[in-house]
């Protein structure tokens, strides 16, 4: 945002700055053809408006701005926000969709992928059927796995590594190879 303010404020020094200043040109030499300016005739007044909207922005931009994490810090840590469970072989979910299962409207929960025989099915539709053995994550909070306990035919998941935090390992694993084939 800041930048985007800061390019508006530059573009009230010069006649071509903004399409505004070129417009009310057009218009002024539509009216008065002798007034026409030249390209920094704005900047006596564009100059100094300019400067001080950069420094309204240096020193209470800062104070107005939310603080932002990044993205490797929301997901720092997968098991925070992914909630694995599996489909019962012998349960009552197999062969249903995902939306006849209950599984599309979830509080606080959204179902990431479906993890079927070494398979990733990553955008999950409301027709999707579920197969027993199925491993599905939900990404959400932590107080939200009660509601998912609770669903009959959803069982707890005996493999704890989700391919989300696999894809997140290799990320950072990476990254890490990048750093040291550099300083090589």
């Amino acid at each position: 945002m800041p930048l985007s303010f800061a390019s508006i404020l530059g573009g009230t020094i010069t006649l071509f700055g903004t399409s505004t200043n070129l417009v009310v040109h057009g218009l002024l030499l539509e009216r008065y053809p002798e007034l026409g300016m030249g390209l920094l005739d704005l900047a006596w007044v564009g100059v100094p408006v300019a400067i001080a909207g950069l420094a309204y922005l240096v020193l209470l931009g800062p104070r107005l701005l939310p603080a932002r994490e990044g993205l490797a810090n929301a997901f720092a840590n997968p098991r925070e926000f992914t909630i694995e469970m599996e489909v019962d072989p012998a349960g009552v979910l197999v062969d249903r969709t995902v939306e006849e299962a209950g599984l599309r409207h979830l509080q606080e929960l959204f179902l990431v992928e479906i993890e079927r025989a070494g398979n990733v099915v990553s955008v999950v539709g409301p027709g999707e059927q579920l197969k027993g053995g199925d491993r599905l994550v939900f990404a959400g909070t932590s107080d939200a796995a009660v509601e998912l306990q609770q669903i009959r035919g959803l069982i707890p998941s005996r493999d704890g590594t989700s391919s989300l935090e696999k894809s997140l390992k290799s990320a950072a694993w990476s990254r890490r190879w990048s750093r040291i084939s550099v300083s090589l």
